[in-house]
């Protein structure tokens, strides 16, 4: 199943936005605890909700890398990354963003609405999604 992954385009699905949603704190205090997106296990699969804003190649991803709270009492600990393929139902790309620079690279948001992936699109452990 991944090695078929391997060949499409990924895109890393944190968002500036959720980062300085944090203020002025460390980067990587916000980028952690200001992840809004959530994963919820239900049986063998978890369950995305949430969105992206200003997410660079989301418009022609075919791969996404998305980090998600699987534990919000957590905070940064209960931070999780899940593979999903962008024709996973729920799963909506927005608008193509317009920018002022870098105009070869897109940007543009990602939609999660009871997205159901299996548990093992999940990469590592629960919880454990900025210690790799």
């Amino acid at each position: 199943f991944y090695d078929s992954m391997c060949l499409k385009l990924v895109v890393w699905a944190l968002t500036w936005e959720e980062a300085m949603d944090r203020g002025l704190r460390a980067l990587d205090d916000m980028r952690l605890q200001g992840v809004k997106t959530t994963a919820v296990l239900d049986g063998d699969e978890y369950v995305i909700n949430g969105s992206k804003t200003f997410i660079t190649n989301g418009y022609l991803a075919e791969l996404v890398i998305v980090v998600a709270k699987t534990d919000p009492k957590a905070g940064a600990k209960g931070t999780s990354l899940f593979l999903l393929e962008a024709d996973t139902p729920g799963f909506d790309k927005g608008k193509r963003l317009e920018k002022v620079g870098m105009k070869a690279q897109d940007t543009s948001e990602l939609f999660f609405q009871d997205v159901r992936v299996p548990k093992e699109n999940l990469l590592g452990q629960a919880g454990m999604g900025f210690a790799y």
